[in-house]
């Protein structure tokens, strides 16, 4: 059995432990659309209003809502092509046909859906294939927030979110 993918995560419901200036701009951002709702709209979001996020943000579509979920990456920022390799965006996530250490997001956005509240996490992540071993990178360190959206206003049913990362050299 090959070592899990993820270690040394952190991870809060608790927005005043945010201390990454740039995720602290998105969360003001999602504050400032969602007024008095619980989550804003997914019309509310108007990315040319936050060009400096750009690059870190992702947007995720939730098109069942499960048992079990699946994802849409909508949109992924260009911050993400180096650490994929590529562009993911219109890719799909199915909670049931992933890894055990990718079934771990799924559920992360799943109880982030059921709870309607944003939540912040710090995780190191092994990195594999030929462009880390090219790049000499054996890990990554993430730092994100995802915040709930809505299509309708009635249900939490998308996800916005941005995430910061450093490869961490050998």
């Amino acid at each position: 059995m090959s070592a899990p993918l993820f270690d040394d995560i952190t991870s809060s419901w608790d927005m005043a432990g945010l201390d990454v200036p740039l995720l602290l701009e998105a969360y003001r951002y999602w504050l400032s659309k969602k007024g008095d709702r619980p989550w804003p709209l997914r019309a509310d979001i108007e990315p040319t209003e936050i060009p400096r996020l750009l690059p870190n943000l992702f947007l995720v579509e939730v098109p069942q809502i499960g048992p079990p979920m699946r994802f849409r990456l909508r949109l992924i920022g260009t911050a993400f092509r180096p650490f994929f390799g590529t562009d993911i965006t219109g890719r799909e996530v199915n909670e049931d046909e992933v890894s055990p250490d990718r079934a771990r997001f799924c559920s992360d956005w799943r109880e982030i859906l059921q709870r309607g509240a944003p939540r912040w996490a710090r995780i190191r992540q092994r990195v594999r294939g030929e462009q880390a071993e090219r790049d000499g990178i054996a890990a990554a360190r993430f730092t994100g927030l995802v915040m709930p959206l809505s299509r309708d206003g009635t249900v939490a049913d998308m996800l916005l979110g941005a995430t910061l990362y450093d490869p961490v050299q050998p």
